[in-house]
């Protein structure tokens, strides 16, 4: 017969055993309690759910006898014991990891060694749950167990590299120049003078007439969705807010600033990135031509929860990591025909977006599978290019764009996970397609004197990833 308390101590008036006592590790409970007299001689004592250099009581009586008492050890633990008579009556056992695994590799033998060592740095619920379970298995079960502690099925941080190839900016802000650029129909009227001093013909001649105003502030609200290389799967919204005015004669120049935020679902738990950014751009349009370019820097937070279920126990892996961005883009622009002259006017583009991002390190908790991350860097290289039809309408303008993405560098970023527990380290790709082929369509029109809604429909499309993109832009002329 074994007596087992419960996490928070059973209570007895008298109690009579030959059988096993059983103490529960962790907590203040745990403990059999008589408030009485205790006959356990002949009993077997022993606990379970305990840790390493833990002691626990098993019994506490007002009155004890207590002959011929055997210890059984516990899963991976040596028990001893200590029986306590007179003011105090209690039985009381002590736990040491037991020093070898039979039959264990030199791989796995040195993973048993880290987590006798560090068993004692995970102090959350989650971990201490998971401790007690391994140090409760049998030698061929932890063997298993802890094959399974040196698997790293921990998902990389796709999002924060996601957000590094965003081209959020690029497309806001080339879109906000080409209307700022773009030209309205309009009829210039040639007046003449008659013979008899009269009245004079006139003539009419259409002609496309620069549209923007000095100065201009503007707000665009943009959503998307798609998934990654990694088959995670996101959703996403921003709002960029502007104000850019007139330099020279052929020019423009502004700031911006944007705040987004993402949503991704890995194949091991969530992910949220938001994303700031403070930036300058800068436009040409002279001839035939425009140029448009960009700098920005921000800051990125995310915040990560995976789950794992380590021995049958369900957990909640969580944490928190910063980023800080820096990004120069550009874009130019060349229009083959003159505005008016056809239908659709064709303008082959070409553009560059490079970036550095610096990751900060970062601690996971809430599971003996916990990482500590480091911190690392990345570089990211992309060219585009293609060709642009627009057309030009009374109260607005059309464009429809077609691609080709190619990333140069950064898209196969490495992220260093080490093992707190098993004092190992794991490299973890988050990766990103290189070629993209992408497509737009942009619409413009003005609602209200002074005030102009343009709208935008992006598709992107690599061999692994996908994104969708709309968006809705205000302006305010004055």
């Amino acid at each position: 017969m074994v007596i087992s308390s419960n996490e928070t101590s059973d209570n007895y008036n008298l109690l009579t055993s030959t059988g096993t006592l059983q103490a529960h590790g962790g907590g203040n409970g745990g403990t059999i309690v008589v408030k009485g007299t205790a006959d356990i001689s002949g009993s077997t004592v022993t606990a379970v759910s305990m840790l390493p250099g833990e002691s626990k009581d098993v019994i506490r009586a007002d009155s004890m006898t207590a002959e011929n008492i055997s210890i059984q050890d516990a899963g991976l633990l040596d028990l001893s014991g200590t029986i306590t008579t007179g003011t105090e009556n209690k039985i009381s056992i002590s736990a040491k990891a037991i020093e070898n695994l039979t039959g264990a590799s030199a791989s796995q033998a040195a993973d048993y060694a880290s987590i006798n060592r560090n068993f004692n740095r995970f102090s959350d619920d989650g971990s201490q749950r998971e401790l007690r379970a391994f140090y409760g298995l049998s030698k061929g079960n932890a063997l298993k167990a802890i094959d399974e502690l040196n698997t790293n099925d921990k998902a990389g941080s796709g999002g924060a590299t996601a957000t590094q190839g965003s081209t959020l900016a690029s497309r806001v802000l080339s879109s906000r120049l080409a209307t700022a650029f773009g030209q309205a129909p309009a009829t210039l009227s040639i007046g003449g003078a008659s013979l008899d001093e009269g009245n004079g013909m006139s003539v009419e001649i259409p002609v496309m007439l620069p549209e923007e105003k000095q100065e201009t502030s503007w707000v665009k609200f943009t959503k998307n969705w798609g998934n990654t290389s990694g088959s995670s799967n996101y959703t996403g919204s921003a709002v960029t807010l502007g104000y850019d005015w007139k330099q020279g004669e052929y020019g423009r120049d502004g700031v911006f600033a944007s705040y987004s935020t993402s949503s991704y679902g890995h194949a091991d738990g969530s992910e949220n990135v938001q994303d700031t950014r403070l930036g300058y751009y800068s436009g040409l349009n002279k001839g035939a031509d425009t140029l448009m370019w960009y700098a920005d820097m921000g800051y990125i937070y995310g915040r990560r929860s995976r789950g794992v279920n380590f021995l049958g126990i369900p957990n909640i892996v969580k944490a928190s990591y910063n980023s800080y961005i820096f990004e120069l883009g550009g874009e130019w622009k060349h229009a083959l025909h003159a505005p008016g002259a056809k239908t659709w006017q064709a303008s082959p583009y070409g553009a560059v977006q490079l970036s550095y991002m610096k990751n900060e390190g970062y601690k996971e908790s809430g599971s003996i599978k916990a990482y500590d991350v480091a911190g690392g860097h990345n570089f990211y290289s992309a060219v585009e290019g293609g060709m642009e039809f627009s057309r030009f309408l009374p109260k607005g303008s059309l464009n429809l764009r077609f691609g080709i993405r190619q990333a140069l560098t950064g898209t196969n970023y490495q992220e260093q996970d080490t093992s707190r527990l098993l004092e190992r380290t794991y490299s973890k790709a988050s990766r990103m397609d290189r070629t993209h082929f992408v497509t737009s369509l942009a619409t413009e029109t003005e609602f209200q004197p002074g005030w102009q809604l343009s709208t935008e429909l992006g598709f992107q499309k690599g061999a692994h990833d996908k994104d969708v993109m709309a968006s809705i832009q205000f302006r305010r002329l004055w």
